[in-house]
Formats: C-alpha cells, structure tokens, sequence
C-alpha cells in the first residue's frame, strides 16, 4: 500500500514540476514570437497562430525522447529514451520519463488554445477572417507532424550512436523455448545485455524524488502567491497555479487510450502463430484501436477554453487575467498536441496496411472536427447571443 501511495505521490510531483515549467515555457514562447513583443511572427489574427512554436518545439522533444518500443529498439520500453546508452540507469527511473513526456511536452504544447484562436478568427464579423483559420488548422496539423518526424529521426540518428541496436521483429515471447517452431518469430538476433539490464537492477531515485516532491510544493506556493498578491502578469500566475489540475486530469484520461505503445511496431507473436497476421495486409478486427483519452482531452479542453474565451467578452479585467490564466494553465495543460501527434505515429506505424493509415487520418480529422465544431457553437452562441443582448 505504501509503494503504491509513493508510486503516485512520485508521479503527481514529476508531472505538476513538469506541468509548471511547461506552460511557463509556453507563455514565454509566446511572447517572443508575438506581434508586437519580439521575433514579430506570430499574431492573434494570423494563420500563423501564438502557439505555434510552442507546439512545434514540443512535439520535436517528445520524439526524441521516445522510448525503445516507438523506435523500433531492441529492449522495447526497458529503453527509456535513445538519448542513453542502454545500460544507463536512468532508463529505469519511470517518474522522470512520465514527467517529461506528459507533464513538460503534454503542456509545452496545446491543442484547446491553437484551437480557440482559429474558432476566434472564423467567427469575426463578415468572415474576414475566415481563410485564416481554415489556413492556422491546416499550418498546425502539419507543422506539428513534421516537427514529430524531424525529432523522430533525430532520435534514431543519435541511437545509433548511443549503442542502441534497431529491431524489425519482437523478440521470442518468455515462455517460447529454444526451438521454435514458427521463424517468423524466434529467427531474431537478441541483444540480451542490452534488454536484461534495466530488469535485473533496482535503483533507488528517494533523493531525486524528495527534491522534485519540494521543487513541486515550492513552485506551486510561489504561484499561490503571485495570484494572492496579483503579481504582474497575472495570467502567468494563475496559469502555473492551474497547469498541475490539467496535467493530472489529461493522465486521468489517458487510462482510455487503446494500448498501442506496445503493439504498433509488430503484428503480435499471438497473432502470428494463430495464423492471424499476414504480410503487411490489416483485416480490421481489432475494434479497439482508437485513442479516446487524449480525444477526450483535446475536446473538452477546447470547449472550456471557448467558453473561457466568450465569458470574457463581457467582464473586467481582473476576472480577463483569471480566465486568460485559467486558459494558459487548465485549458491548456489538459489539452496536447504532443500525444496527439505521438497517437498518430503510431496508429500510422501500427502495421503497414492501409486500414491503419485511414484509422490514423480519421482519428486525426476527427479530432479536429469535433473540437472545432462544438468550440464554434459556444463560442459563436455567447458572442451572438447573450453577449450581444445584454451589450445592447
């Protein structure tokens, strides 16, 4: 019960750590790259919307820190990222990579802001900015998945170097002896230093957890604090106060997702040796394939960030700072454009027939639509509707 209590407690201070530094990150980003502020390339009214080098960058990193299994090494998930040499011992600490991946790249980027900015641009009067938004989805979609790839390649690039040895078959199962019948399966060559070393060593991470447990309460407090004492700017506050809640709520929902991580490389030896598999050809039987969690999140955290964003057509600028706040932090913590890019990959690398790349483009689309269609309806109710009638 205790290990399972410190398991989660290890996780929830990674996570928020991680959480934290990446909206701060994110609005830093931002800012630079605004209209205005910095580099000049962004703006609020441009195709080229605020976010974008935030979701560029984090779905770059959160490639390149892929583990063994989406890179097709030898050692699977024992292989925490190709960064390493194989036998480093930071494969094995399970909070910092969950940290990362979730906590840093799952709030670096965002998918409910991006969107909300383009249901913002559509639904300006006379639709003048209508080719814009249509313009920022499309620019979006495909920067992110080029900049997924560029950090893919990245890390196979640097495994090689590392000493990671690249697999194109699983390896025998545990039980499988040795002869085997099927060569589909057991004619592999195996690495087995590199895979076993990570199961037979246990590593003890108390000291990194106790410092990353206070970093945790130390920054949250600070936050606490800018809200209380309305430090400028204040959003950025609010928004590290609340980035944590979206983090854990995106885990939460994550429990949804099909478990691809672990099957997208190969066709399973089950399958293989029930004579189910075949040379590259999907029959579809698998029903359950889709990634709901991270759908769920984009979805929701988008019509929250809607609703956010037409409650402050109306309100002071006190209560703008808290929901541009609670948009910077929940809304977009909650939502991700690194996972989701991430499920894409690997829906399109589960197997090599073209059922898969059409479960890849239609969870893609899918997820676009929806968001976008029912942050439309809010947004574009609120802004036509009661707004307008209590301006009048």
């Amino acid at each position: 019960m205790m290990h399972v209590v410190g398991r989660v407690l290890c996780h929830a201070a990674h996570g928020g750590v991680f959480g934290i530094v990446g909206a701060a990150i994110r609005y830093a980003l931002a800012l630079a790259f605004a209209q205005g502020y910095g580099l000049d390339v962004t703006a609020k009214d441009s195709a080229l919307f605020v976010d974008l080098p935030a979701n560029m960058l984090g779905c770059f990193v959160v490639a390149l820190i892929a583990d063994g299994s989406a890179l097709r090494l030898h050692g699977g998930k024992e292989h925490a990222s190709a960064l390493f040499p194989p036998t480093h011992r930071i494969h094995a600490h399970a909070c910092f990579w969950a940290g990362l991946r979730a906590g840093l790249c799952g709030s670096l980027t965002t998918f409910a802001s991006w969107n909300t900015q383009m249901v913002r641009m559509i639904t300006a009067p006379r639709g003048v900015l209508v080719a814009r938004a249509i313009c920022g989805w499309l620019l979006g979609t495909q920067l992110a998945a080029s900049s997924y790839a560029m950090g893919n390649h990245a890390a196979l690039s640097i495994a090689k170097y590392s000493g990671h040895a690249r697999a194109w078959r699983p390896p025998a199962p545990p039980e499988a002896s040795s002869h085997c019948a099927d060569e589909k399966v057991c004619d592999i060559k195996h690495d087995d230093d590199n895979n076993n070393n990570n199961n037979n060593k246990k590593y003890s991470y108390l000291v990194d957890e106790l410092v990353v447990g206070v970093t945790f309460v130390a920054l949250w407090a600070i936050a606490a604090v800018g809200v209380a004492l309305n430090w400028h700017p204040a959003e950025l506050w609010v928004g590290c106060l609340s980035a944590p809640f979206g983090v854990y709520l995106r885990v939460y929902l994550a429990r949804w997702n099909a478990p691809l991580s672990g099957a997208y490389v190969w066709q399973s030896s089950t399958l293989l040796e029930a004579g189910e598999g075949d040379d590259g050809n999907d029959n579809g039987n698998d029903k359950k394939w889709f990634p709901w969690g991270t759908f769920a999140a984009n979805i929701i955290a988008s019509v929250f960030d809607a609703f956010m964003s037409g409650a402050m057509l109306q309100c002071t600028t006190n209560c703008e700072h808290v929901l541009t706040g609670l948009e910077l932090g929940l809304g977009g913590s909650l939502s991700t454009v690194s996972t989701w890019m991430a499920d894409f990959h690997l829906l399109m690398n589960q197997r090599h027939g073209t059922v898969t790349r059409t479960r890849a483009y239609w969870y893609l689309i899918s997820t676009l639509f929806v968001a976008a269609s029912l942050s439309i309806a809010v947004y574009a109710g609120m802004r036509y509707g009661w707004v307008e009638r209590t301006t009048s």
